[in-house]
């Protein structure tokens, strides 16, 4: 499970700054307004420190298929930012051989927002039955659907389909996603992981194959967006008055 990182540090860090800025707080040991008010609207957005969100869970070790380009297709009900994929890790062993296996995440018409790739010497971090890799960035996602899909699936690395026996995945319970169905690629399952697959058999959740970490995205409420407005105030007034001093 991912956590982001506190953001006590950085709160830390601006109570020292305004100090710094406003010397007639050096040795008095109580911030300014401007500061606290700064603090605050950090820690409202802090929603932060929570888990991230799962966008399904495997429930079979091993995988049976060898294909490139099966995956899940959902809908966001409200907006998300996604800071990892990941890909099905059969037996949790590694990403076995000289292989290559990716996850992509592509927009409904095809077009592709990100991708990571899982090799032996970078296979990523191991959870549950997944790897993940982190992007350089958060990637939004509005309200519509999207496609995430994992692609390179051989004989050493193969991906579970629950068509073949087996349990099916378990899609997210957050109301923040819904479950659409699961697409595959054309035969015989050769695709390159910038081809989003479009073929759907059935409405269940076959395929163990790609995965990603989530987090609603952040809405500033009014109330800390005023206390950020007095605090970036009180900044620039310290300044000019230890300018004028």
């Amino acid at each position: 499970m991912k956590f982001k990182p506190s953001i006590n540090a950085i709160c830390a860090g601006i109570v020292r700054v305004g100090r710094k800025a406003n010397p007639a707080n050096q040795g008095i040991g109580t911030p300014g307004i401007w500061q606290w008010g700064t603090v605050a609207v950090l820690l409202s957005l802090s929603g932060a420190a929570s888990a991230s969100i799962v966008l399904q869970t495997a429930n079979n070790p091993t995988g049976n298929q060898s294909y490139s380009g099966v995956g899940v297709r959902f809908h966001v009900n409200s907006s998300i930012d996604v800071t990892d994929l990941g890909i099905f890790d059969s037996d949790q062993d590694g990403i076995v051989g000289n292989g290559t296996l990716s996850a992509t995440l592509f927009k409904a018409d095809g077009s592709v927002l990100a991708t990571q790739t899982f090799t032996n010497g970078a296979p990523g971090t191991l959870d549950a039955k997944y790897r993940f890799k982190t992007l350089t960035g958060p990637v939004t996602l509005t309200i519509g659907d999207y496609v995430l899909a994992g692609y390179g699936w051989s004989g050493l690395d193969s991906e579970h389909n629950s068509n073949l026996g087996g349990l099916a995945e378990t899609f997210s319970g957050s109301a923040l996603v819904s479950y659409v169905d699961a697409p595959f690629g054309s035969m015989p399952g050769i695709d390159a992981d910038t081809v989003m697959p479009t073929t759907v058999f059935g409405s269940t959740n076959y395929f163990s194959a790609a995965n990603m970490h989530f987090d609603a995205t952040p809405v500033p409420e009014p109330a800390s967006l005023a206390l950020l407005g007095l605090g970036l105030a009180g900044l620039g007034w310290s300044r000019r008055k230890t300018v004028k001093a």
